[in-house]
């Protein structure tokens, strides 16, 4: 009899984790096929032309350990950018597919959180939730700049922990070592995911509560046990926190940058960023409230849960000066999960009309995601896509220059592309090099192409590129 318990658990799972393969699976397809050659972009290609793994490794100590050089959080990040360097070199698709990667791990931690959360897993509204995750503007918006890795690895370990702490299966003293060890990785990935610790301690929170007989006498004690659990984790946390923002407000520019910006200009965009339109928000907050009303007390405590952690993460870039979708994919996290929980309390107050109710909400929530995904994407990532297809192109052109006749210097103009910068702009623009050189070109020639590239006033190979950034000219100056 056990070992058909054991068997039928075991199928169970595998259709459990198929409804969340799926998803995954489609979005790996589509994200391959458009963005495996985006070429590298300003900031990653200097920052993989300058990475060692040793020098990254020892930063990060320094740090994120030591804090020998506070008013920092990205180290975890530029750690991932040395190891992505080290293993992939100058080989796009290496570095495209490892980016992608980053993204589908975090849909994937977010489907085993979600089942895990579940008593009744809901593995349809799983896979529909992941969809709406997957094809969501602020991934695309992510995937499309290889610079956004500090966004993907801050969305990547919030998932982690929260997949973490939904369930966990260790030891007192060993579960202290892991929520440490990912409390230093997460605060350090970038500013973004700050809220994650708080997050995962209201999740513990909840799940302690859910099955007390009266949650108002519970509260104190479950708060101390969370207290408890989460000491050294949070003692780290309000340190690291409470010097990078003293360093912060001692930087006017910096501070400026990220709390003068206009902050209903800013929601007005991120909501359409992250559901559509306002209409959509407006009935996304209705069926909430709905849920939270007539739902079971498991259910209302988790939407507390999302609500609260989504509303942190919203709030954190509420105020900065440019309104950039990928600053949204930890708030998308939350959103998400809050999205799984609102659909389970509409369905627990439907009763026993929730056979009929809960596959419809599912559809129309995928016809939401999708309909939002395919008004935005072809003027967002998918045309960026095609310019970096066309500046390569135009790339092949110059490297056969290069190669008959090595220029003094190299300058590239695109008149009438404001993105143009991303492809050849001052940060990262010697770090064009690599990929102008031909192809056997030793490290001699390939710096000598590195110091012609920083020096736009000698007479040399001036190219100019269409606003398509596809080849309009190249000529020699004299």
């Amino acid at each position: 009899m056990s070992s058909d318990r054991t068997v039928a658990r075991g199928v169970a799972a595998s259709v459990d984790f198929a409804w969340i393969a799926a998803p995954v699976a489609a979005a790996a397809a589509f994200y391959l096929w458009n963005f495996s050659d985006l070429f590298p972009l300003i900031e990653y290609r200097q920052w993989i032309e300058d990475s060692d793994l040793h020098a990254a490794l020892h930063f990060f100590y320094r740090v994120a350990i030591l804090h020998g050089e506070t008013g920092f959080s990205r180290t975890t990040s530029f750690v991932a950018v040395a190891l992505f360097a080290s293993a992939c070199g100058h080989t796009i698709a290496c570095h495209n597919v490892l980016h992608i990667a980053l993204l589908l791990g975090a849909a994937v931690l977010l489907g085993l959180t979600l089942m895990r959360q579940s008593e009744h897993r809901h593995p349809a509204l799983v896979a529909a939730v992941l969809v709406f995750f997957l094809f969501s503007i602020p991934v695309l918006d992510a995937i499309a700049w290889q610079a956004t890795i500090l966004d993907k690895c801050a969305v990547l370990l919030a998932a982690l922990f929260t997949c973490y702490v939904a369930r966990p299966r260790l030891p007192r003293v060993l579960d202290q070592v892991v929520l440490l060890a990912l409390t230093i990785l997460t605060v350090n990935a970038k500013e973004a995911p700050w809220v994650v610790l708080p997050s995962v301690m209201l999740l513990a929170l909840v799940q302690r509560l859910e099955h007390a007989p009266s949650v108002a006498r519970a509260l104190p004690a479950a708060t101390g046990w969370v207290l408890a659990r989460f000491a050294l984790a949070l003692a780290y946390a309000v340190m690291h926190i409470g010097l990078v923002m003293a360093k912060l407000f001692a930087d006017s520019a910096e501070l400026a940058r990220v709390t003068s910006g206009p902050a209903i200009a800013n929601l007005m965009a991120y909501a359409g960023f992250l559901l559509g339109a306002a209409s959509i928000c407006a009935a996304v907050v209705g069926a909430g409230a709905l849920a939270a009303w007539r739902a079971s007390r498991r259910t209302r405590l988790m939407l507390l849960w999302a609500a609260v952690s989504f509303a942190a993460a919203f709030a954190m870039p509420l105020k900065t000066r440019t309104q950039e979708a990928f600053y949204l994919l930890v708030p998308l996290f939350y959103l998400a999960a809050g999205l799984f929980w609102i659909v389970v309390g509409i369905a627990e107050a439907a009763g026993p009309r929730a056979r009929v109710s809960l596959p419809v909400v599912v559809l129309v929530l995928v016809i939401l995601c999708v309909g939002n995904f395919a008004r935005s994407a072809p003027g967002a990532g998918l045309a960026f896509a095609q310019l970096s297809r066309n500046f390569q192109q135009a790339l092949a052109a110059v490297r056969i220059e290069v190669a008959r006749d090595p220029p003094q210097s190299v300058t590239f103009r695109a008149d009438g592309q404001p993105w143009a910068f991303k492809f050849f702009g001052s940060t990262g623009g010697s770090a064009l090099a690599p990929y102008l050189a031909p192809p056997g070109a030793t490290r001699e020639e390939i710096a000598a192409l590195r110091r012609a590239i920083d020096a736009p006033a000698a007479p040399g190979l001036q190219v100019r590129l269409h606003a398509d950034m596809s080849l309009e000219s190249i000529t020699r100056a004299p």
